[in-house]
């Protein structure tokens, strides 16, 4: 009698844990690519707000934590243009196009809580 009743609890449990899935919501996740700099090496920048087009002078400048690296020839974090660009808006091969991404190589002195910021 006890294993007959041991295994019709078990059957239900595990009915019970096999019907949840049943009944679960499926979580849909909606990923957009937007550019909100082209880092193409100018100072002179154009960004669109709601059919409003804003201009702006800057340049990108990085700041790093006191353990930063800095030696004679070299201070990091070293900030460079390098030619990538978002796939999900341009795709794979965009040949005859000039896009850029920002690069940053930052090196540390010690391990522990170090940053790298980025301001215009």
């Amino acid at each position: 009698m006890k294993q007959g009743s041991f295994r019709a609890f078990c059957l239900i449990v595990t009915a019970c844990l096999a019907a949840f899935p049943a009944f679960s919501d499926e979580n849909t996740v909606n990923y957009e690519s937007v550019i909100l700099e082209s880092f193409n090496g100018e100072s002179r920048h154009e960004l669109q707000i709601e059919g409003n087009t804003v201009s702006y002078d800057f340049v990108w400048k990085p700041d790093a934590s006191k353990f930063a690296t800095k030696t004679e020839d070299q201070s990091y974090p070293q900030l460079t243009y390098v030619t990538s660009w978002p796939q999900a808006l341009f795709g794979l091969n965009r040949e005859g196009k000039d896009l850029k991404s920002l690069g940053i190589h930052g090196r540390f002195d010690r391990r522990g809580y170090n940053w790298i910021e980025l301001y215009p």
